[in-house]
């Protein structure tokens, strides 16, 4: 047997392996003792159910009333749900799973297309991320491994689309697909990241089509720059000292012959300096870097001559190219269809509403959003990172300038890193370090714009940008040192798979142990106990009252909503049809309630302290149990 075909044995044995072990796990949940999700959780459940059930078409829920862009997380969570009996710690394992695939392929595009040094630097920084002891009390970083909460389980699959753009970006078309794979899931678990991966993936895009249309190259000889072009760059400098100021120590007002001039806006800055370097380089003739480059093209594409005009040529189209675009198309039809359904049969519709929400006017904290961006961007550098699990927020005293800093330095570093990798004729590198720097733009601009509190769970997901950062940082160094001083590492550019096979084995007896330590489920465990003994109380009322298939209205107050998921859950779980007011029907993703077309044969109340004070005295409801600050009330309704 060839030795390629008995590789492509051996990876479909290891593939059918990890099905069947994954299968079993999934399996042997079944006699494992049940655990009791309330809040976060349970909704994820629920929306997980509905997945099962196949009648999901929008995502998480937002706390802004809307709900994220899909569902595809939630269909990729059903089928272990479905295997395990409808357990918590299925929702985990099949996250690990996710993650470790993802890192596995992360490793083996590094390795492809960016040599050894670049694996091995991502797998060392991912270490440092994973291994990490945390200073959050009851959670530890390898929690990060199997959260199934949306805003952090995309963050693997999200460092794997960076690389996947660089590797579209510097030629390689069959990534297409797969990168429109992972980008739909990433952006339909959590809409923070629709910004930062749309303008990822648009810029890959944009620098593969580059590649294969023609250039037609202008080259002049280098002149004497005009005089107004020094204006130009002293309106620049202003401009830049301004951005600084803001970002540092927020705005400021200014009387100017009478007028008040107000500095802070940040977004219009911006704008102003990018349009002060556009007609400065459009306009000016004084290049001499860009003229150089220019020059380097046309004497490779031409004759040499270095003056007038000529053609670059353009690389020839993939022999598959037409497949790959008719499936990358069926690939994003298929996974964007019931986002579509669900905006063509409903009005506004999800997509409307949010779109609506995220336009509204806002304002620009940009010292949080800089504190968030930079503390985030050089987590893995920063002994003091916290696992983004018990609601910190970003303000202003939060900006320490020390960070901020060498985030700066860190993004120079990338930059130059690019810069060297063109000139070396490492594209992949090239490419990857332009990605991050796209990728940190648009992320600060995404924190600085943020709506309401910047909660560190809205930020943590940058920290892989810095891992994919300083991954490209050392491997580009690496690589200068070793051509520096001819060094070469002939057994580990060997032996990258097994070390990777090692670390993602070793990824996942970490993320074992904290699913089987249980971190995540115990957390609120007087909410837990309460829920379960609510429902163990409202299933026994109904059933003695011949309610225990009837549909259900379930009402639920503001304080009491936390044990309330868990309750409603429970209900869900028992096969009881239930409908809501549109306010909580838009979170549980149930029907609303419409007394005209089905009415419910009976009403529960989960009702806070100040609600139960007035249930109390209406002879319509009658108390069924009251747990954890939490009391159920159930009245029959006229059918």
């Amino acid at each position: 047997m060839p030795r390629s075909d008995g590789r492509r044995v051996n990876r479909y044995a290891i593939g059918a392996c990890c099905i069947l072990l994954f299968v079993a796990l999934q399996a042997g949940l079944r006699w494992a003792p049940p655990t009791q999700p309330v809040g976060d959780q349970a909704i994820l459940e629920i929306y997980t159910l509905h997945a099962a059930h196949g009648t999901l078409t929008v995502g998480p829920y937002s706390r802004f009333g809307w709900n994220h862009p899909g569902p595809m997380y939630f269909y990729l969570l059903a089928p272990g749900y479905v295997l395990s009996g409808d357990r918590e710690e299925s929702l985990l394992i099949t996250v690990l799973t996710l993650n470790l695939l993802s890192i596995a392929t992360m490793v083996f595009v590094a390795r492809r297309y960016g040599g050894p040094s670049l694996a091995y630097a991502l797998m060392t920084c991912l270490a440092m991320l994973y291994f990490r002891v945390s200073r959050t009390p009851g959670w530890d970083f390898g929690d990060l491994l199997s959260n199934s909460w949306n805003p952090l389980s995309p963050m693997l699959p999200f460092a794997l689309a960076l690389l996947l753009s660089a590797a579209l970006g510097e030629g390689q078309l069959r990534m297409l697909p797969a990168l429109a794979l992972v980008a739909s899931f990433v952006v339909q678990t959590h809409v923070a990241f629709l910004p930062v991966t749309a303008v990822v993936v648009l810029s890959a895009v944009a620098m593969y089509a580059l590649l294969h249309v023609p250039a037609r190259v202008v080259v002049q000889p280098v002149a004497r720059g005009l005089a107004w072009v020094r204006v130009l760059d002293g309106l620049l400098a202003i401009c830049g000292g301004l951005i600084a100021w803001v970002l540092l120590f927020g705005g400021f007002d200014l009387s100017v012959a009478g007028h008040l001039v107000t500095v802070h806006a940040l977004d219009r800055l911006c704008a102003y300096a990018i349009a002060l370097v556009v007609v400065r380089h459009a306009i000016s003739r004084r290049h001499p870097r860009v003229m150089r480059i220019a020059h380097r093209l046309v004497q490779r594409a031409a004759d040499g001559s270095g003056r007038g005009v000529r053609w670059v040529t353009a690389r020839p189209l993939p022999a598959k190219t037409r497949e790959i675009l008719v499936g990358t198309a069926a690939v994003l039809a298929l996974l964007w269809l019931p986002p579509a359904i669900e905006q063509a049969t409903h009005w506004p519709g999800n997509v409307v509403r949010m779109a609506q929400s995220l336009t509204e006017a806002s304002g620009v904290n940009a010292q949080a959003g800089l504190a968030a961006f930079s503390s985030e961007l050089v987590g893995v550098l920063r002994p003091s990172l916290r696992v983004a699990a018990d609601g910190e927020i970003f303000t202003s005293a939060s900006l320490s300038i020390p960070v901020a800093v060498l985030a700066m330095i860190q993004l120079v570093l990338v930059a130059l890193g690019a810069m060297w990798a063109s000139r070396s004729g490492r594209r992949f590198l090239a490419v990857l370090a332009g990605v991050c720097l796209v990728a940190s733009a648009t992320a600060f601009w995404g924190m600085v714009r943020a709506r309401g509190e910047l909660f560190d769970h809205l930020a943590f997901w940058i920290v892989m940008i810095g891992i994919v950062s300083l991954s490209t940082i050392a491997s580009a160094l690496a690589i200068w040192i070793g051509a520096r001083f001819r060094l070469a590492w002939p057994w580990a550019a060997r032996h990258v798979g097994i070390v990777a096979a090692l670390l993602v084995a070793a990824f996942a007896v970490e993320g074992a142990y904290h699913i089987a330590a249980r971190h995540q489920q115990t957390t609120f465990p007087a909410e837990r106990a309460a829920a379960r003994d609510l429902y163990v109380a409202i299933d026994a009322d109904l059933r003695a009252h011949g309610l225990s298939t009837s549909p259900l209205r379930v009402d639920i107050a503001q304080d009491a909503w936390l044990v309330s998921a868990g309750v409603v859950l429970d209900l869900y779980k028992a096969g009881r049809p239930l409908v809501m007011d549109e306010r909580w029907a838009r979170l549980f993703a149930f029907p609303v309630d419409d007394p005209a077309a089905n009415p419910p044969a009976a009403r529960i109340v989960l009702a806070d302290a100040a609600d139960a004070m007035r249930l109390d005295n209406d002879r319509g409801f009658r108390l069924v149990a009251s747990r954890g600050g939490v009391s159920a009330y159930l009245a029959r309704t006229e059918r």
